[in-house]
């Protein structure tokens, strides 16, 4: 396993190299390009996609959910390419590549001196997202990030991470580090779309579809009263990114209970889910995000069998 994991951490290297020599937004367009020849001839994950898509549109006519489908794999094609060139860009290409982004409310947040959570999804360009967030603010920025199968791939993104001035604290690290920087009035990035373990997350609502969701954006802010913010990149038709952001209000839960969290969890997956129903495309449909469920919506039901199965 090892030796394959060196392949294709060479093949990324390799990739990387290759892409610096041409023009980010010639990249880009290869990208467009690419994503509609694999939707068509190398079907990756395509089952995955399209169930998911049916159980969050069952209303939707098939013609319109192979429309996202394809423009599903033109977007994480765009998304992996532009990390691939990361390594060769500075603070400035990424914040070139945002055409519109007004952070003046996080900016206000970190007046606060509460710490602040951002809560967001892989949705466009996450990597981007946390770049130039961490570029244009005072203070140190942290991402809670997943370890990647590949060690040496992994090595490869955290130290990207760093080059752009944000950390990233791995699951199932000491919590007391990520405490102590809300304490320090640092900022706090975490995605919270991907399927969770149903003994550490809450079950809400996400697409009518009752789902395990990550609990800890909600944790921390109840826990630390911290300011709370849900921001993204949505990337426009000349594939540059406008940044969106609001905050999540919870001033009317008092205190650190389950409750509370699961109520607080649930807003958050209701932002998330908006978010995603602006352009469904960007949003990483190829993961396994309604893994554990306790209940589905009669609509979506009706369609077609919802079963563990289903992934295989």
């Amino acid at each position: 396993m090892k030796i394959i994991d060196k392949i294709v951490y060479l093949i990324f290297i390799l990739l990387s190299v290759v892409l610096s020599f041409f023009p980010l937004n010639l990249v880009r367009r290869f990208a467009v390009v690419l994503g509609n020849i694999i939707y068509f001839f190398i079907p990756i994950r395509k089952k995955i996609l399209h169930t998911n898509l049916k159980l969050c549109f069952p209303k939707r006519s098939e013609k319109w959910r192979k429309t996202v489908a394809r423009k599903c794999y033109v977007n994480i094609c765009i998304v992996i390419f532009e990390i691939l060139y990361m390594s060769f860009l500075d603070e400035k290409g990424i914040i070139s590549s945002v055409d519109t982004g007004n952070l003046s409310l996080i900016k206000e947040s970190i007046k606060k001196d509460k710490g602040l959570v951002i809560a967001s999804g892989h949705y466009s360009n996450w990597e981007y997202f946390g770049a130039y967030i961490s570029n244009q603010i005072p203070v140190r920025a942290s991402c809670i990030a997943k370890t990647q199968t590949n060690l040496y791939v992994n090595k490869k993104m955290n130290s990207l991470r760093i080059q752009f001035r944000y950390e990233a604290i791995e699951i199932g690290v000491n919590l007391r580090e990520v405490f102590e920087r809300l304490q320090n009035n640092e900022v706090l990035m975490m995605l919270i779309d991907q399927s969770a373990h149903p003994d550490y997350s809450s079950y809400v609502e996400f697409f009518n579809v009752n789902v395990s969701s990550f609990s800890g954006a909600a944790k921390f802010a109840l826990k630390f009263n911290t300011e709370l913010i849900f921001a993204y990149l949505k990337r426009d038709n000349n594939l540059k990114y406008n940044f969106k952001s609001f905050k999540v209000d919870y001033s009317d839960l008092k205190g650190y209970s389950k409750e509370n969290i699961e109520i607080l969890t649930q807003r958050l997956q209701k932002c998330l889910e908006d978010c995603i129903r602006e352009e469904p495309s960007q949003w990483l449909w190829f993961h396994r995000r309604f893994k554990n469920i306790k209940s589905i919506n009669s609509d979506a039901a009706a369609l077609f069998d919802y079963s563990d199965s289903i992934y295989r």
